[in-house]
């Protein structure tokens, strides 16, 4: 079948998760609450400031689990597509099988993955020829 675009393999389906989507913001004024739990990606960081400057209590709190899990849950669909590109390269290549094939790959995505799978594409079309 050989490789689909590379936008194809860079989209995994979610968002790289945000840690101000998994923290919260309370404000409290001598008791009262004026912020009670607001996600802290919908509070401007001026807005914060100035509830300090006027001696308002600030506190965060932060759901690492959740974060934690869907970090995760980030991570395996990227090496599901990480995976799908790497098997396309190799049957794009005719190197599907090949014993090599996987150390050549490694070798081609230390040199390359910072750049991008196009760069990892180029390193190991290089370098397939050696283990043909």
């Amino acid at each position: 079948m050989g490789l689909k675009n590379f936008a194809y393999y860079q989209e995994v389906g979610m968002d790289y998760p945000d840690q101000a989507a998994y923290s919260k913001v309370y404000v409290y004024n001598k008791g009262k609450v004026v912020v009670n739990g607001k996600p802290a990606s919908e509070v401007n960081t001026s807005v914060i400031a100035d509830y300090k400057k006027q001696g308002f209590t600030v506190e965060t709190s932060f759901d690492r689990e959740s974060y934690n899990a869907a970090r995760s849950e980030y991570g395996q669909l990227e090496g599901q597509k990480n995976a799908e590109f790497r098997d396309d390269l190799f049957d794009e290549h005719g190197v599907t099988g090949n014993p090599r094939a996987s150390r050549c790959y490694g070798i081609a995505w230390s040199y390359g993955h910072s750049s991008g799978l196009q760069e990892v594409a180029s390193y190991f079309s290089e370098l397939v020829d050696l283990i043909k």
